[in-house]
């Protein structure tokens, strides 16, 4: 699988913002703070390819998350 494109969304907030800015004829692209010191939590399973791995943490506890525990990385 190929990731190309991510939109979270919150209550459909997001598509509404860009199909209205679509409209008025611009792209949203909005920015997040920081961004340097963001990173994607994974699970231990998950194998990333090398272009990947300095944007990513893969040190979740899957068994954690399913206990429904708070420390699900180590």
């Amino acid at each position: 699988m190929r990731l190309s494109l991510l939109a979270v969304d919150t209550h459909g907030y997001t598509y509404v913002g860009m199909t209205l800015a679509k409209l008025l004829g611009f792209d949203l692209c909005p920015q997040l703070r920081n961004m340097a010191e963001r990173r994607l939590y994974l699970p231990r399973s998950i194998t990333l390819p090398e272009s990947s791995e300095r944007i990513a943490v893969t040190n979740v506890s899957e068994p954690a998350i399913a206990k429904g525990g708070t420390s699900c990385c180590a």
